[in-house]
């Protein structure tokens, strides 16, 4: 290994190198022979045995291979460290919809007590607006999009604290969780009118461009069985995969569908710890392409990190940093992570936003 370590430092003082390089030709010879030197001094790949990658046969929903991860076992060794750099105790009960606005600003919403939408600017509130929120997301240069009554989502523009309506309709369906991926991508989770529970009439994700042209729609899965019952929040990664947050009952239990974006196939189903009620609350990709779930319901962990594969990498407990209930999540443009909290009810408390420094490891 030490070999190696050695080969690989005097091939990147070579990369440094080449990239002072002005002639093109030059350069991309270069790189394909220093390439090719890289792939020599790498260790032959390892293989997984049969006793370290454990499958359940027999899964309702099947994904593109045969059985479902076990997601009880961690995948790999993955230590996060995370640290309060600021925080912010807010006027409401719970941060129940988050998210990162331009320039350090963030917006969050309640419906439970004062139905309420305020935009904070380095933790200071600068506008407050009631509105009931069922999901919202800023567009860089467009504005805040919210999913509120009607079919047709609102707009506060940039600089302003009018609400509008927006080029984004899904008539005859109500909208609810709303998701920008990194392509500039619309998905907006929506279901049929009527009681959220049993699910009945669509229960969706749609995929909008940004001119408010329909591209997908998410709504079944490959035998042709509802894959949604009440889409409660959705990430994406940067491999084309799409998360979606699920909840299943007024309890709201859920779990975490896991869809390959071009053709809709599911590639796996998270349903949290084994023999632990799984409650997700909010739900946001990192800036390393990994998917943040909080779950504040969870006696001994509060946050669940997996791969862009919809993989467990491990758990974290924000009560080692101070942070009780996490709710909500937003990562911002520059990669400063933000949660939402809530309390425990009739505690007389306020609930607490937080910037974490965050290391994924």
């Amino acid at each position: 290994m030490d070999n190696t370590m050695e080969k690989l430092i005097d091939q990147r003082q070579k990369a440094q190198e080449i990239k002072e390089s002005s002639n093109m030709a030059e350069f991309f010879a270069k790189v394909t022979n220093l390439t090719q030197t890289m792939e020599k001094c790498l260790p032959p790949p390892c293989s997984i045995t049969s006793g370290e990658l454990q499958l359940l046969q027999g899964s309702e929903v099947q994904p593109n291979i045969v059985g479902a991860l076990q997601h009880e076992k961690i995948n790999r060794v993955v230590k996060p460290k995370m640290v309060i750099s600021k925080k912010h105790v807010t006027e409401e009960t719970v941060v129940q919809f988050l998210t990162a606005g331009p320039g350090n600003s963030l917006w969050y919403s309640c419906n439970i007590d004062e139905i309420v939408l305020k935009r904070v600017k380095n933790f200071q509130i600068i506008s407050k607006i009631n509105l009931m929120v069922y999901g919202m997301v800023c567009i860089p240069g467009y504005g805040l999009l919210i999913s509120t009554y009607g079919e047709t989502l609102k707009i506060i523009p940039e600089n302003s604290d009018e609400v509008l309506d927006s080029r984004f309709s899904i008539d005859p369906l109500e909208p609810k969780c709303l998701h920008m991926t990194k392509d500039n991508k619309l998905a907006i989770g929506a279901i049929s009118k009527g009681p959220l529970y049993p699910a009945s009439g669509q229960r969706v994700v749609i995929l909008m461009d940004m001119e408010g042209n329909k591209l997908s729609t998410f709504e079944y899965n490959q035998k042709g069985k509802r894959l949604l019952t009440h889409p409660w929040g959705i990430a994406s990664t940067t491999n084309g995969n799409i998360f979606i947050l699920d909840r299943i009952n007024r309890q709201c239990v859920g779990r975490l569908v896991v869809l390959k974006r071009d053709d809709g196939s599911v590639i796996d189903m998270y349903n949290g710890r084994e023999k632990q009620v799984f409650i997700p609350r909010g739900i946001v990709a990192t800036q390393a392409d990994n998917i943040i779930i909080s779950d504040c319901d969870d006696p001994e962990v509060s946050l669940h990190i997996l791969d862009n594969s919809g993989n467990l990498l491990t758990y974290y407990d924000t009560r080692d940093i101070g942070i009780e209930l996490p709710f909500s999540l937003t990562v911002s443009s520059i990669g400063l992570f933000y949660i939402g909290g809530t309390i425990i009810t009739n505690s007389g408390k306020r609930a607490e936003l937080f910037e974490i420094s965050f290391d994924e490891m």
